[in-house]
């Protein structure tokens, strides 16, 4: 299973949660990343059509994977494009969150997969039915790759695989 959009209707539009969608991905892959660019992580982008007017947005994400010095790397939560909860330009290490590693002895980039886990609450202007696309990103400080739900050495015997999600529960004001 590449990606899967899960959304639900069940919540009543009288309740303080009106609705919680989220993108779970199991694809293994790499991603490039260029120095001093903020991307978009792979397969990590939501569209959420509002229910509410002005309400709040929990974003949930979380990311598996391996990247060589990853100590370098910082995480952001994006709105239509634009970093939310944090100051900064998009080229400064400016961030939500870096990813926890796994082996901090010493340099391993082969089988120690990185897992990233963040949130935050955005405060919006939402109009009901107007489309708001979060996407998590991640940017460095040198061009190197991304490895996806797997680490470095995986798909061999006995290597990591996971896992990475984004979920956003829509809160009415």
């Amino acid at each position: 299973m590449a990606s899967e959009i899960r959304g639900s209707d069940n919540f009543d539009s009288g309740k303080a949660v009106l609705q919680a969608v989220s993108v779970l991905t199991t694809a293994q892959g790499t991603q490039a990343l260029t120095a001093n660019t903020e991307v978009v992580v792979t397969g990590l982008t939501i569209d959420v059509v509002p229910r509410g007017a002005n309400s709040k947005f929990l974003i949930q994400a979380r990311q598996f994977g391996e990247c060589t010095a990853s100590w370098n790397n910082i995480y952001n939560i994006l709105q239509d494009g634009t970093r939310v909860n944090i100051g900064g330009s998009a080229l400064s290490y400016a961030g939500l969150s870096m990813a926890t590693q796994t082996y901090g002895v010493a340099a391993d980039d082969s089988d120690t997969p990185e897992i990233l886990s963040l949130s935050t609450l955005v405060s919006t202007s939402s109009v009901v039915g107007t489309t708001i696309t979060f996407a998590l990103a991640i940017t460095t400080n040198v061009s190197k790759t991304l490895y996806l739900n797997r680490c470095v050495s995986a798909p061999a015997a006995g290597r990591e695989v996971g896992s990475s999600e984004i979920i956003v529960t829509e809160i009415g004001a």
